[in-house]
């Protein structure tokens, strides 16, 4: 650290006591090599000297924290978005120049150059991959060593560890790039497409450059020049519609001050959730809707008016902004023709009026009206898709958090989760009168190949008069199936919460509220005993037990 002005230089060996510069506000002792004559003169450090100040040694690795050694060694993708993206690692990324023998590196390329190059938007602000390592890729019999690198756009920053894993039958030329994540690998193609969309600004004159940059670089064949207002009327609305988005979001509480263009166009957002992120389970994020569209001549204006109204799915994740009144009072109903719900289990009990205990036990669907009651009203209804979270999340089960429940039951094992197949039995067991006349319903997410198929051909091979005499008794079978659950008991749980004795207590007094039903209709608890009984059976049959 040099400043010829001043008349003097920095002795920048740290000490054996300070291992560096110390804190950042901290002074530093100058030596005697340059201008001053006493030893020790103590001076205070300017911002550009706190800048290139040098830093401390590195702790080793057998002295850092859990937090410290995970965030070196990437056991699960470390993703930033656009707020966080450059002071979110807390340390330098030290991008190296990749080496020549780094195969991880050069293998990831051609699939980033691939994901790049599907739509305009990644072609304008592209994920580049960044060499973290600068050792050679050691190859095994089947699979490599790992690296971590690092995945950068101007709004994302990614660092992930990677590695090849060898093709059986095309050998190491067909080997595919895996991400880590924790206890899994996953491919990276999979990794990129659960990644957000880059959230650059692509209206305007630069993004007009950068479109007929893409445009003029497509293969003659797709590089076809035509006047947009000549072309048909039904080729310019489906123009228009993958223009604006096909999909738009109701996602927060509707504000009178709020157009319903603006309360519906603002789409998912960028801040997703990095631990579910990538999650194959999870529905995809809704794009903001390019509405740049309605700032041009009145025509066009209109037509994407038009089209954002009618044309559109619109997805509803809650089921307070699915009620009808507030669907109707912004909607006119003839315009609703593609619907997507993405509820929890329990909204989709709520929503269908399935009646399972403890809901009705406590009146929540005597003397009211379904509100799945409201897709009867809804003359144009093309399209619903029903989307079933994962089981995975800890809002799974419909009972979890009952009554502002404590969340931490699921992960600690407490009580068990019900089963899926029998849980969506039952919802679509009271949802089917509620399906029956739109022309077409999806079954999405997690949901079982079989159940879908079952549902799927009851609803293309059954009128409402088979459906009510098929399945009259099974409502009334399933009114049973749960057994009695005082509401007061269930409310009691919060007694209990920091307690390690007093919880066997309420994990007994719940032991009559939750259940876990087997195809048969027998708890699973009983099913597991059969289960383990037939083992012991075969073991001694075999002579190993």
């Amino acid at each position: 650290m040099d400043h010829a002005t001043d008349g003097y230089t920095a002795d920048t060996t740290p000490s054996p006591d300070t291992h560096g510069w110390g804190d950042d506000n901290k002074s530093v002792v100058w030596g005697t090599h340059g201008g001053f004559g006493n030893a020790g003169t103590t001076l205070p450090l300017t911002a550009a000297q706190k800048r290139r100040r040098i830093k401390s040694r590195p702790v080793p690795l057998s002295l850092q924290t859990p937090e410290e050694i995970s965030r070196v060694c990437v056991e699960k993708p470390v993703i930033l978005g656009q707020k966080n993206a450059r002071y979110g690692l807390q340390h330098p990324v030290k991008i190296q120049k990749p080496h020549p023998y780094d195969a991880i590196f050069h293998y990831s390329v051609p699939g980033m150059q691939e994901y790049n190059s599907q739509s305009f938007t990644r072609t304008a602000d592209p994920l580049l991959i960044e060499a973290l390592p600068i050792s050679p890729t050691l190859f095994y019999a089947c699979d490599t060593t790992a690296a971590v690198h690092c995945l950068v756009r101007h709004d994302f920053i990614a660092l992930v560890q990677l590695k090849l894993v060898c093709d059986l039958d095309g050998g190491w030329n067909a080997a595919t790039v895996m991400v880590r994540d924790q206890d899994r690998w996953l491919s990276l193609s999979s990794f990129l497409s659960a990644l957000p969309e880059p959230s650059i600004r692509t209206v305007g004159p630069s993004g007009f450059k950068l479109q007929w940059i893409w445009w003029s670089r497509m293969p003659g064949e797709k590089r076809a020049k035509f006047q947009y207002n000549k072309l048909p009327v039904e080729i310019q609305q489906h123009i228009m519609l993958y223009a604006l988005g096909k999909r738009v979001l109701f996602k927060a509480p509707l504000d009178p001050r709020r157009t319903l263009v603006q309360t519906i166009s603002q789409g998912s957002g960028t801040d997703s959730e990095p631990a579910v992120l990538y999650d194959s389970t999870r529905p995809a994020d809704v794009p903001q809707s390019n509405l740049s569209l309605l700032r041009l001549d009145k025509r066009t204006h209109a037509m994407a008016m038009s089209t954002l109204l009618k044309d559109t799915i619109k997805v509803y994740e809650h089921l307070i902004f699915a009620q009808a009144s507030m669907i109707t009072s912004h909607f006119d109903p003839t315009d609703l023709r593609y619907l997507e719900l993405r509820f929890t289990y329990r909204e989709y009990i709520l929503f269908f009026g399935v009646e399972v205990r403890p809901w009705d036990d406590i009146g929540a669907h005597h003397n009211a009206v379904v509100p799945a009651s409201m897709l009867k009203t809804l003359p144009n209804l093309v399209q619903l898709n029903l989307f079933f979270p994962s089981t995975a999340s800890c809002y799974y089960s419909p009972w979890a958090g009952y009554d502002d429940q404590p969340q931490y039951l699921l992960r600690q094992d407490v009580i068990p989760s019900p089963c899926q197949k029998v849980l969506l039995d039952w919802i679509l067991t009271f949802a089917i009168e509620h399906l029956l006349g739109i022309r077409k319903v999806l079954f999405t997410g997690y949901i079982k190949t079989e159940t879908r198929k079952k549902w799927e051909w009851v609803l293309a091979n059954q009128t409402e008069i088979d459906v009510a005499g098929m399945f009259n008794e099974h409502k009334e079978s399933i009114k049973k199936l749960s057994p009695a659950a005082a509401f007061d008991e269930v409310r009691k749980l919060s007694d209990f919460y920091h307690e390690e004795k007093q919880r066997r207590a309420y994990k007994a007094a719940f032991a009559k509220y939750w259940f876990d039903f087997s195809d048969d209709g027998k708890t699973e608890s009983n099913s597991q005993v059969e289960v383990n009984s037939s083992a012991e059976e075969r073991s001694i049959a075999t002579g190993s037990g």
